[in-house]
């Protein structure tokens, strides 16, 4: 239920891989290249409570947008630039 793929080269399309982890709780993708676009697709993950993206390539804007999905209400997220 907990993932850390901190500092780690994952990028927007390896976001694709963690989909089908519909029981993911928590998430640990910072210092990685994971930008607006895979935040949003992580919005998709049903179970997601936490989710860690400090120094990541995510704007203010992408996470505005990811704070107004449903896992995005409901989930504590971090991030740091």
């Amino acid at each position: 239920r907990k993932l850390e793929i901190a500092r780690n080269n994952i990028t927007d399309a390896g976001v694709e891989y963690l989909m089908g982890l519909k029981k993911l709780e928590k998430l640990n993708l910072s210092y990685t290249r994971v930008a607006d676009k895979g935040l949003m697709k992580l919005g998709e993950l049903p179970s997601l409570s936490y989710l860690n993206l400090s120094r990541s390539r995510v704007t203010p804007r992408g996470r505005d947008k990811f704070e107004k999905t449903p896992t995005g209400r409901k989930a504590g997220f971090s991030l740091v630039n």
